[in-house]
């Protein structure tokens, strides 16, 4: 069995947390009212990282935003690439985006942490959601805002794969 992405040589098990995501994005931009958006995506060539940057790049063209690549960066997933990008955009512009989206839940609490070093209140100035749903997210105060999938029904479909198998 290959979790979280394809190989040929297995059984793949994905995910489908495509709706789910597309629609947190859409709760930030459209319930808040965002339209200054930056994403940090995870390893450029690994299939969820494209993934989750697709899915913020067709809501941000939903709502007629910007998606081109001066609006996103590739973070591998990391939290010292995120930083990096953080300061990055700190140094270009006035103040940082409204809205920080991140692939995973570790880059997003260092962008959180770092906005909070440099005088942002988050998520009153900035926004900074995450993706994983990790234990760490959730002792973030505020807690981030992140989605995940289901680690428990994960687990029991992977069981009843491996105890379908002759």
């Amino acid at each position: 069995l290959y979790l979280g992405g394809r190989h040929p040589l297995c059984e793949s098990i994905v995910d489908d947390y495509g709706p789910s995501f597309k629609e947190m994005i859409r709760h930030v931009v459209r319930d808040h009212n965002v339209r200054d958006c930056f994403f940090i995506g995870g390893i450029q060539d690994e299939d969820n990282s494209r993934f989750r940057l697709q899915c913020w790049q067709e809501v941000m063209k939903e709502f007629g935003l910007p998606c081109s690549e001066e609006y996103y960066a590739y973070g591998n997933y990391l939290d010292t690439i995120a930083l990096q990008i953080l300061h990055s955009l700190l140094e270009k512009r006035q103040r940082p985006p409204r809205a920080v989206f991140c692939a995973n839940d570790s880059m997003a609490v260092a962008v959180c942490d770092e906005l909070k070093k440099h005088g942002y209140r988050v998520p009153e100035d900035v926004i900074v959601t995450g993706f994983d749903g990790t234990p760490t997210a959730d002792l973030l105060q505020p807690q981030l805002t992140a989605c995940g999938s289901n680690p428990e029904d994960l687990a029991r479909l992977v069981m009843e794969r491996i105890l379908s198998f002759d």
